[in-house]
């Protein structure tokens, strides 16, 4: 069975962390855009492989009647929630026509990780890392 959850931005893996909307850097600047959430769906989220092989796969769907193009990264947490060290992941640039999906698959998902954020950026103007 098939659900789809509006992007609230909360990928849970294993434990049940979840992580919801923007994170603030330390000067306090949110690194999410608010408007592309609003436009996109995730479906069908689930971890795949063991070990070194392990990946996040998921489907993005554009809910709006309008191209979306934006950019994305995935944070990973630990068990207690803390962020993965060294675990960082580089902006990848998307685009999605009106109403259609695309499959996603981010990997090496790092093997403390317990649970992941998904943070979006418009691909105008300047968009500050966290």
């Amino acid at each position: 069975m098939k659900h789809a959850w509006p992007l609230v931005l909360c990928l849970s893996l294993v434990s049940g962390a979840c992580r919801s909307g923007g994170v603030a850097a330390a000067d306090g600047a949110v690194t999410t855009d608010a408007a592309i959430e609003s436009r996109l769906e995730i479906l069908d989220y689930r971890t795949t492989g063991v070990g070194a092989t392990r990946a996040a796969e998921f489907d993005l769907r554009n809910a709006s009647s309008s191209r979306l193009e934006f950019l994305y990264t995935v944070d990973w947490f630990d068990g207690l929630g803390k962020p993965v060290a060294f675990a960082a992941r580089d902006w990848i640039r998307m685009a999605i026509d009106a109403g259609a999906r695309v499959h996603v698959r981010v990997e090496p998902m790092p093997t403390e990780a317990r649970s992941s954020r998904l943070r979006f950026s418009s691909t105008s103007g300047k968009r500050r890392d966290g």
